[in-house]
């Protein structure tokens, strides 16, 4: 719960940081004398636990360090980090680009139209041509699908 608070903070925090002790000591929560020794700490400080302590008696502030640490955590593990991938990480690759080109699509319809045009001309047994060549494909295609698809199932599973 509180592990957040080990990760580094970046400039923008330990800002936030001062700009919520000027505001807690134009409201009087603070005398200038803290004042100037907490933003001595909110600037050398590098962690959000060094950031905690400095407005921990001031209300409001545990929650400003807290959000900006899950803000940051929040961030970087939604998938909207500014992480630009390499040809090394290629977990981030198959998550940012799109699996097919549109083309791609295109040139399966175009085969499959082609590949049924002429059982469709032929009438009756054009029909049964179609019909059969479709339970076809489904029986040598689907069957072991789902052959594997059983097995990988039944293995995820725990007996014990």
């Amino acid at each position: 719960m509180g592990d957040e608070l080990f990760l580094r903070a970046s400039d923008n925090d330990r800002n936030k940081v001062t700009t919520f002790l000027s505001d807690a000591m134009t409201h009087g929560f603070i005398t200038t004398e803290e004042m100037s020794s907490r933003l001595e700490q909110a600037v050398s400080a590098k962690t959000f636990s060094d950031l905690m302590p400095l407005v921990r008696d001031i209300p409001g502030g545990v929650e400003l360090v807290r959000a900006s640490a899950r803000s940051y955590i929040r961030n970087q593990y939604s998938g909207n980090s500014s992480f630009v991938p390499t040809q090394t990480n290629s977990v981030n690759q198959r998550r940012n680009y799109p699996r097919h080109r549109p083309s791609r699509s295109v040139l399966i319809w175009v085969a499959a139209v082609l590949f049924f045009l002429p059982a469709l001309q032929a009438g009756a047994f054009g029909a049964f041509f179609l019909i059969r060549t479709v339970a076809m494909l489904a029986i040598t295609a689907g069957i072991p699908f789902l052959a594997i698809r059983f097995i990988v199932r039944r293995g995820r599973r725990r007996f014990f």
